[in-house]
């Protein structure tokens, strides 16, 4: 890949919440000289779930399904993992020189993303 792409703007737009090898596909773009951008989109509801009780949570990506109970601590340690998971990412991202961003999915596609480039600084 490093000599394929010419000097540029490479954007990953993902909710990186599966794991998978990031670190070196941002290596691999810094070094073919891309400035990369990281657009996470997530959905109200990963950010703020509005849900208590006896629910049956089904992963859309994968189809499997898991009965819980959602208590108060239970969704603080879903707070607390999200905002970790948050802060590897944006070390992560920090530590390869990427800019990394937060949008929710629920905005209008065309102008999040110029109102999201300005306020990262690739559009004036």
């Amino acid at each position: 890949m490093a000599g394929s792409l010419r000097p540029g703007i490479s954007v990953i737009i993902s909710d990186f919440l599966t794991e998978s090898d990031l670190g070196s596909v941002l290596a691999a773009l810094r070094s073919a000289r891309q400035q990369v951008v990281l657009l996470q989109v997530l959905a109200p509801q990963e950010l703020d779930p509005d849900v208590t009780g006896d629910v049956a949570l089904t992963d859309v990506e994968s189809g499997a399904t898991v009965d819980v109970t959602v208590t108060p601590a239970l969704l603080q340690r879903y707070h607390d993992a999200l905002d970790d998971h948050t802060n590897r990412l944006m070390a992560l991202a920090g530590a390869h020189r990427a800019l990394w961003h937060r949008i929710r999915s629920d905005a209008p596609v065309d102008l999040l993303v110029m109102d999201t480039f300005r306020r990262i600084g690739l559009l004036a």
